[in-house]
């Protein structure tokens, strides 16, 4: 085998191969390879031919032949090596898309079961809770829509994350009456992972219920805030703040929904959530790591 030696090494032959033509030395030992001839002899070559791979205008490999002796490479042999550097080139594409396209399947899968076991959470949940079947199936209904509206924005453009902002935005949207200035949203752009992203929707979905229900979606002039920062700690902290609405009083009992918020995030990310019910009205705080957000699982 050839001993290892760095592409830096061979400044002259890069500049050529840049052009994306094939390159045939008879010599080393020619002027213009005088940059280049240490690194040729090093690894034993007096001649050679190298075809370039250009991906997307650089330079992404080479396939090198050479002789240990000087050769005039004839035409034939050049077009030879060319023909074989294409072959090997179209099967590494191919065999590159299908390890991608494992990867992608393996993570869909992986993606699909931690679904099914949230969905299935969610559900024996607010069967358990619910007073009756009707209200059972709406509540379970919207909270598999807003699920539903995260992994849209996962899935487009089979992305592994999805910006904070848009996991909000969406989960709002089937809350959204139409009034100007209902929900105002602010904060910078963070890219947060399936898990986080799923839990995310879910409790911004219990807030934005409880506050159509009770808060300040309940009425007319009503408004929700969402805030999010990145602080000089690496945390994010998130701001769900109601104003406008009805006077608020803590309830006397707490339902899945409150469990949900409280909890699904928090352990999702690995942070803190609290919830208030101020007079003016609902406040919940986030409080998480930015790696937390960003995870995978």
């Amino acid at each position: 085998p050839l001993p290892p030696c760095p592409l830096a090494a061979f400044p002259e032959t890069l500049a050529r191969l840049a052009s994306g033509l094939p390159q045939a030395i008879r010599d080393i030992a020619e002027p213009a390879l005088a940059d280049d001839a240490a690194a040729y002899a090093g690894m034993g070559a007096q001649a050679a031919v190298n075809v370039p791979l250009i991906r997307l205008g650089r330079l992404a490999g080479v396939l090198f032949v050479h002789d240990r002796g000087p050769r005039d490479w004839a035409a034939g042999e050049i077009a030879f090596v060319r023909e074989v550097a294409e072959r090997l080139w179209g099967t590494l594409g191919r065999i590159q898309a299908e390890d991608q396209q494992t990867l992608r399947n393996r993570e869909l899968s992986h993606r699909l079961k931690n679904t099914l076991a949230m969905v299935q959470a969610i559900a024996s949940q607010t069967l358990r809770n619910a007073p009756d079947f009707e209200t059972a199936k709406e509540a379970l209904a919207a909270r598999l829509i807003a699920l539903g509206k995260a992994h849209d924005i996962l899935l487009t453009g089979a992305r592994e994350s999805a910006g904070i902002g848009a996991v909000i935005a969406g989960a709002l949207a089937i809350h959204d009456d139409g009034q100007a200035g209902r929900f105002a949203l602010d904060g910078p752009a963070i890219e947060v992972g399936p898990k986080a992203a799923l839990s995310l929707a879910l409790m911004m979905h219990e807030l934005a219920t409880n506050a159509v229900k009770y808060g300040a979606l309940s009425v007319p002039g009503g408004r929700v805030a969402v805030t999010w920062s990145l602080e000089a700690d690496a945390m994010v902290r998130m701001l769900w703040t109601e104003r406008g609405g009805p006077k608020v009083a803590a309830p006397t009992r707490k339902g899945f929904g409150s469990r949900l918020i409280e909890r699904g995030l928090a352990g999702a990310v690995g942070g803190s959530v609290g919830l208030a019910y101020e007079p003016e009205g609902v406040v919940c705080r986030v409080e998480a790591p930015l790696s937390g957000f960003e995870a995978a699982e």
